[in-house]
């Protein structure tokens, strides 16, 4: 924003999530274009059927993991992981990796919820 327009806390040590400091809901739209909507209270904002999209912005992972030995790797400590196997040769970062993973971990978590709440 170029200056300070809200005010802010540390984050906790133990979990390092934040603290909450403002109030209300604002959105601000920056002077160097996009915005930033604070949303006290609202800790994740997830995307509804984003599977597809989330292979698309990991294209790499999702071409190697097809060369996995089992099908249904989780691309943690299974045998012959296509994808593990391109981090130790220094080919993928293991970051990515990592987010790829949190990103499908909650894609999934969502679906799950999505299909509890049609079954009612």
């Amino acid at each position: 924003m170029g200056e300070e327009v809200l005010d802010i806390a540390a984050v906790r040590e133990k979990d390092q999530k934040g603290r909450h400091t403002t109030t209300r809901r604002e959105l601000f739209v920056r002077p160097a274009g996009g915005v930033v909507i604070d949303t006290p209270g609202t800790r994740e904002v997830g995307l509804w059927d984003a599977d597809e999209g989330v292979d698309d912005a990991f294209v790499e992972i999702v071409s190697l993991a097809a060369e996995c030995r089992f099908g249904d790797c989780a691309h943690t400590v299974e045998p012959g992981c296509a994808v593990r196997a391109a981090v130790a040769r220094g080919e993928l970062e293991a970051e990515r990796v990592e987010r790829y993973l949190r990103v499908r971990a909650g894609t999934a978590s969502r679906a799950a919820r999505v299909g509890r709440a049609k079954r009612r």
